[in-house]
C-alpha cells in the first residue's frame, strides 16, 4: 500500500510539473497570425487555429465548439480593426482570465487608414494617433495610378490607396465602397490586413514573445529563442521580396480585392484599379464594361483574383482582353499547413505570383 501511495504521489508530482510548464491555452483567429504564434510557441505548446484559411473572417459564424475554445482560452490573438466582426459580441463577455492580444493595437505597428492613406502610430497604450509618414509627405502619386514616383521609401496611397484612372468612385461601377470589401467593419477606420507587411510581422512576433513570457515564465527561454529565429527569418523574407518586387515597380496591374495596401506600400508596387466585388455575386454589365475600358487605356500586365472569386467572375471582367494575364493572390494562405512555416510560404507565394504574372 505504501508503495502504491508513493507511486501515486510521484505521478501527481510529475503531472503538476507538466501542468506548471504547459504553455497558455492559445487561440488565434486567422492562419497568418496563427503561423507566427506557432513559430514562437514551438516546443512549448501549439496554438489553436479558429478559422481555417479557406474561411472568410468577414462572414464567419462560430460553431459552439469554436466558441467554447474562445471562452476557455488563456490567450486570444486577433487582428482587430473590424476584421473578425464575428468575435465582437463575445469580447464583451469573455472571462477576465482571457488575455486578448490585438495585432492592430500593438505598439510600433504600422497601421494604414482605409479612408485617406495616412498612417496611425501607437502610443504604447493601444491608442493610435493619426499622422503622415514623414518619408512620404509631399509625394505626388500620379493620377494614372501606374506612374508611381519611387524614391526608395515606402510610398503611401491616398484615397482608397489606389488611383482609379479619373473615374468617380461613386459611379464607376467598381463598387469601391470605402475599403469595406462589401463587409461591415463597424466604425473602425483602420485597414486590418497589416500582416502583409513583414515589418509588421516582426513587431507582432516580438509582442507575442513578450506576452507569452509574462504569462509563462517557465518557457520564456523557449519563446525568446524561437522569436529570435523568426525575426531573422522575417528579415530575410523582406529582403527577398524587396529584390523580387524591385523590377515590378511602376508596372500596372489590377486586383479584385483591396487587401494588399500594406504589401504594396512596403515594396513600392501599386494597381491601376481595384474591383471590390462580392465573390458570391457576378459583376454587372456596367462594371465589366468600365473595367475593360480601364484595361484598354492602362494596359495592365496582370489581373489578380483570390481563391474565393469564381472563375466566371474573372472571365466576365476580362472578356475580350485576351492579352491580360490572370493569377491568384491569397492573403490568408488557403491550402497551406497550419504551422510556423505557413506565413513565410504565404508571402513567398504572393511575391512569386506577382513576379511570374507581371514579369513575363
Amino acid at each position: 500500500m505504501r508503495a502504491v501511495l508513493l507511486l501515486l504521489t510521484a505521478a501527481l508530482s510529475a503531472a503538476a510539473a507538466v501542468t506548471a510548464n504547459a504553455a497558455p491555452r492559445t487561440v488565434v483567429t486567422i492562419a497568418p497570425l496563427h503561423s507566427l504564434v506557432a513559430g514562437v510557441m514551438a516546443g512549448a505548446g501549439e496554438p489553436y487555429l479558429l478559422l481555417d484559411a479557406a474561411a472568410s473572417p468577414h462572414t464567419h459564424t462560430l460553431r459552439p465548439s469554436q466558441a467554447r475554445r474562445v471562452y476557455n482560452a488563456e490567450l486570444l490573438v486577433q487582428v482587430g480593426g473590424g476584421l473578425e466582426s464575428f468575435l465582437t459580441p463575445m469580447l464583451q463577455s469573455l472571462p477576465a482570465a482571457v488575455t486578448v492580444l490585438t495585432m492592430i493595437d500593438v505598439d510600433g505597428m504600422r497601421v494604414l487608414l482605409r479612408g485617406d492613406g495616412h498612417e496611425m502610430e501607437s502610443d504604447g497604450h493601444g491608442h493610435k494617433h493619426d499622422g503622415h509618414d514623414s518619408e512620404h509627405d509631399g509625394h505626388d502619386l500620379e493620377s494614372h495610378g501606374h506612374e508611381m514616383e519611387s524614391d526608395g521609401h515606402h510610398s503611401e496611397h491616398d484615397g482608397h490607396g489606389h488611383e482609379h484612372d479619373g473615374h468617380d468612385s461613386e459611379d464607376d461601377g467598381h463598387e469601391m465602397e470605402a475599403h469595406d470589401h462589401g463587409h461591415d467593419h463597424g466604425n473602425d477606420p483602420r485597414d486590418p490586413h497589416l500582416w502583409l507587411d513583414p515589418a509588421n510581422a516582426r513587431v507582432f512576433v516580438g509582442e507575442v514573445r513578450d506576452v507569452l513570457s509574462a504569462m509563462d515564465a517557465a518557457n520564456a527561454a523557449v519563446y525568446s529563442a524561437n522569436a529570435a529565429a523568426m525575426l531573422a527569418r522575417l528579415e530575410s523574407l523582406e529582403a527577398d521580396l524587396r529584390a523580387q518586387m524591385r523590377p515590378l515597380r511602376g508596372l500596372p496591374y489590377i486586383v479584385f480585392h483591396d487587401a494588399y495596401r500594406y504589401f504594396e506600400a512596403r515594396f513600392d508596387v501599386r494597381p491601376v484599379a481595384v474591383v471590390t466585388l462580392n465573390p458570391e455575386r457576378r459583376p454587372g454589365a456596367r462594371s465589366s464594361r468600365q473595367l475593360r475600358e480601364t484595361i484598354r487605356r492602362t494596359r495592365p500586365k496582370c489581373l489578380f483574383s483570390e481563391p474565393q472569386f469564381p472563375p466566371a467572375a474573372v472571365a466576365t471582367l476580362t472578356h475580350g482582353d485576351g492579352g491580360l494575364r490572370h493569377a491568384v493572390l491569397d492573403p490568408l494562405g488557403a491550402g497551406l499547413a497550419a504551422d510556423g512555416a505557413a506565413y513565410f510560404q504565404l508571402m513567398a507565394n504572393i511575391g512569386a505570383a506577382m513576379a511570374e504574372c507581371m514579369g513575363r
